[in-house]
């Protein structure tokens, strides 16, 4: 999900990742990914009703891709750390619903999709797009993904809401219990409430998982670098490749994207600048 440097403990343990963030209403957010891309997308042409085609960038597990497969979607899925994608390729495998989901390996700074393919949506979730650490890093991402759209296909980029580093406001929850399949996970997300660096808008983020399976219980500690974003500036580095649609502060088109209690994500829709 992200450069290999960073949290490359938990992304070796892809059953353990699963587990651990599969805490979101998926289906439901997948109706959100969808309503942007017919809403705002200008991409949908030749007679298309709603998207036929999406990617995930850095998917992790694929909650999101794996639910547009079984949508009938052409669902693709990217990630650069290979032991995630030859999880999700053997997850989307088992299933004759998610088993047409092409999973490929690769950074998303520099991926190209086979054979010139394009997709009228892209997304990336669960702040992923803040393991992007450098202005340079963001514009060659913003060029890569428009590469893999269609003229006036969106970009959905989910991220956490800048308050919660503007005045330490908590706008999520830090620790939590998954269990599923057997295997139960105990997570610590950044226990050491990470402050950015002013200058350079990155901090060290350190998080501890409890892994119990089959009787056994083993721990392990992770830490990796993210940047944060703010509006302004997430705007200005996706010129001229997109240009910004709408803002929610969840993934739910009822909620703003303002300083209220309800928004508790910066959710940005953009939309690939046409040819």
């Amino acid at each position: 999900m992200s450069p290999r440097a960073e949290h490359r403990e938990l992304y070796l343990d892809p059953r353990c990742y699963d587990v651990a963030f599969d805490v979101r209403e998926t289906a439901r957010e997948c109706d959100f990914l969808l309503w942007c891309g017919e809403r705002h997308g200008a991409g949908l042409t030749a007679g298309r009703k709603g998207v036929s085609a999406a990617l995930e960038l850095a998917a992790g597990p694929g909650y999101h891709a794996l639910e547009l497969a079984r949508r009938g979607k052409r669902s693709l899925a990217l990630d650069i750390e290979p032991a995630m994608v030859e999880y999700l390729r053997t997850k989307a495998a088992s299933r004759p619903e998610t088993s047409g989901l092409r999973v490929l390996q690769a950074d998303m700074r520099s991926f190209q999709m086979e054979d010139g393919a394009t997709v009228d949506l892209a997304y990336n979730l669960f702040g992923s797009f803040c393991y992007l650490l450098t202005n340079d890093d963001v514009r060659a991402h913003f060029a890569a993904v428009r590469r893999a759209l269609v003229s006036g296909g969106v970009y959905v980029v989910e991220l956490p809401h800048p308050r919660r580093f503007l005045r330490s406001d908590v706008t999520t929850q830090d620790s939590w219990t998954n269990e599923r399949d057997g295997v139960r996970v105990n997570v610590r997300w950044d226990t050491g409430h990470a402050i950015p660096d002013p200058c350079t808008q990155i901090m060290e983020v350190r998080s501890e998982f409890e892994v119990e399976e089959g009787g056994r219980r083993r721990r392990f500690r992770t830490h990796g670098h993210q940047r944060v974003f703010f509006a302004q500036e997430l705007a200005s580095l996706a010129y001229p490749h997109f240009v910004i649609a709408a803002w929610f502060g969840a993934m739910d088109r009822r909620v703003a994207f303002d300083y209220s209690r309800k928004a508790w994500r910066m959710v940005c829709v953009m939309v690939a600048r046409t040819d």
